[in-house]
């Protein structure tokens, strides 16, 4: 009797840890490579990629892939396993750039949390405004995209962001003004370095407003000491702060 009654409970628990397991799959929102079995991708979003493309020079066919009715299974595009949504777009040069224009057909990637474009040539082109509007956005690099002119600061609408790299863009990347940062009240990890910030008198208030941050770097954006106070008493989460080839004579305190 005591076996048959040990045999019940093994039983039970096998099946409760089944029913959670299966409850955690189904749940899932995360990102799969493509190869992997998932749905099909929505006819709306795989659209919106081909038109994305379409504003692309490829030269090395790095976007060879981007063909037949599954754009989940394109290289570069992760979908929900759950769902079938675009919700990654892994696009980082690695030696094989791509050029031209930012198609604002991406927004049509409602789901879209995850935007790698960094270490391409898109030379003499603008950080677009409209990745400002791209609302589900917590990861973006455009680091070494060769992006010119200046951050545009519809970046801060971006409220769900946690990391964001613009770092080393170009020689040709400037802001004037990041009071926009204020409003990445999620951010963990920025890096801004190589950044023409040169102009920029008041800011250490708008680093001081991101109360989350554990990553700051401003390495050689030619800033100066902010006539501010120099305490970063909101940065209680901060873990790594890198200030170096800068113009300040000042120490930082944290608080």
């Amino acid at each position: 009797m005591d076996t048959l009654h040990f045999s019940c409970i093994q039983i039970a628990i096998a099946l409760l840890l089944f029913t959670q397991a299966k409850s955690t799959t189904e749940g899932s929102t995360s990102a799969l490579h493509p190869n992997d079995a998932i749905p099909s991708c929505v006819a709306g979003e795989k659209s919106a990629l081909l038109a994305f493309r379409a504003g692309l020079s490829d030269p090395a066919n790095l976007l060879s892939s981007w063909k037949g009715d599954d754009c989940c299974r394109w290289k570069g595009v992760y979908c929900s396993n759950r769902t079938g949504h675009v919700v990654r777009l892994d696009l980082q040069g690695n030696g094989q750039a791509l050029a031209g224009n930012i198609s604002s057909s991406l927004l049509g990637l409602h789901h879209l949390r995850y935007l790698d474009l960094s270490h391409n040539r898109f030379d003499k082109v603008h950080i677009p405004e409209f990745i400002g509007s791209i609302n589900n956005l917590r990861y973006l690099d455009l680091s070494g995209s060769l992006f010119v002119g200046s951050i545009p600061p519809q970046l801060g609408n971006l409220s769900n962001l946690r990391y964001l790299n613009l770092g080393y863009i170009s020689d040709n990347t400037y802001s004037t003004d990041i009071t926009w940062l204020s409003r990445l009240t999620s951010l963990e990890h920025l890096d801004m370095s190589g950044l023409n910030l040169s102009t920029l008198v008041h800011w250490l208030p708008s680093v001081n407003m991101l109360p989350t941050l554990k990553v700051l770097r401003v390495t050689n954006c030619l800033l100066k000491n902010s006539p501010d106070s120099l305490l970063l008493s909101n940065l209680t989460s901060l873990e790594t702060l890198d200030l170096s080839e800068n113009h300040l004579m000042a120490r930082f305190q944290m608080g």
